[in-house]
């Protein structure tokens, strides 16, 4: 259990925002898909706003009903491809703009990142930076990357949703 991840992993499947992929597996160097994103949106969403674990799935695709419910609450700005998937900006943005902004104190300000200039919602990658819930990777001259164009990883958004569940595990 030597994974960075491991006990990010561990905690958002206890927490039943996040399952494994089948067969007692989570899959964490997979990327998610916008309807997965938008399920747990969704989930994490609720219990903060009414306790509730989780919507009734009664439409299909099975989707479905987290993208309306994304769209009712404007967890999202526009119509994504639910079955595409989601970079690490758009995350970003769903993430950043998810709860009110005072469960984001700013405990990092001097945190920048090299390559957030070409993302679409840099002040979402920054607030969460900002907030010690993202940190990008570092290269040999020091250098910060947050890599907004790449796909996301159920790794790294395990460890990106406990630290928003819970302050303690902010960077």
């Amino acid at each position: 259990y030597a994974s960075w991840y491991y006990e990010n992993v561990r905690s958002i499947t206890r927490l039943g925002l996040m399952n494994g992929v089948g067969n007692q597996r989570f899959d964490p160097e997979a990327n998610i898909t916008m309807g997965e994103t938008l399920a747990l949106a969704t989930r994490l969403h609720l219990r903060y706003n009414t306790g509730e674990r989780d919507v009734e799935r009664t439409t299909t695709p099975w989707y479905q009903v987290y993208v309306e419910y994304a769209e009712q609450n404007a967890l999202i700005d526009r119509n994504y491809n639910p079955l595409a998937l989601t970079d690490r900006d758009t995350f970003a943005q769903i993430f950043a703009n998810l709860l009110p902004s005072d469960e984001y104190p700013v405990t990092n300000a001097d945190i920048t990142f090299s390559d957030i200039g070409s993302a679409s919602h840099p002040s979402a990658i920054r607030k969460l930076a900002h907030a010690g819930i993202v940190e990008g990777s570092v290269d040999a001259s020091g250098r910060r990357w947050y890599y907004p164009d790449q796909p996301i990883t159920r790794a790294e958004i395990a460890a990106i949703v406990t630290r928003i569940v819970d302050s303690d595990l902010r960077l």
